[in-house]
């Protein structure tokens, strides 16, 4: 009976750890336009545009589909963020967790995507 249900959880946790790298690398292939090295000024450095482009974004008039559109711009830094973390840091406690946040962050976003084109 314990048997059964593991089944699920597990089936689960196997396929997220499957899906783990290819959601990373989906992540790290929207970075292209954000500085992949390895050093501090250049996770700054794309921190600040990131932040530029979430002051930047036009209102729509419409203060909910605003909201939801700036939480995916959010969701979207915090993936990108996570995966930066994850091709550079060092420690692993906290490459873990960016791991972690990055698989929040991709089901905020589809989320928040579904939301702001209309399915919600």
């Amino acid at each position: 009976m314990l048997a059964k249900l593991l089944v699920a959880p597990v089936l689960a946790l196997s396929l997220a750890c499957l899906a783990a790298p290819a959601v990373a690398q989906q992540s790290m292939s929207s970075m292209h336009s954000m500085a992949m090295e390895c050093t501090p000024d250049a996770m700054h450095a794309a921190m600040s545009k990131m932040g530029s482009q979430f002051s930047s974004m036009p209102s729509s008039g419409d203060m909910d589909k605003d909201y939801a559109h700036a939480m995916m711009s959010m969701a979207k830094g915090q993936r990108d963020l996570s995966a930066w973390e994850m091709k550079c840091g060092k420690d692993s406690k906290t490459m873990k967790m960016a791991k972690d946040s990055m698989h929040g962050a991709q089901s905020q976003y589809k989320a928040w995507d579904n939301i702001f084109n209309g399915g919600g």
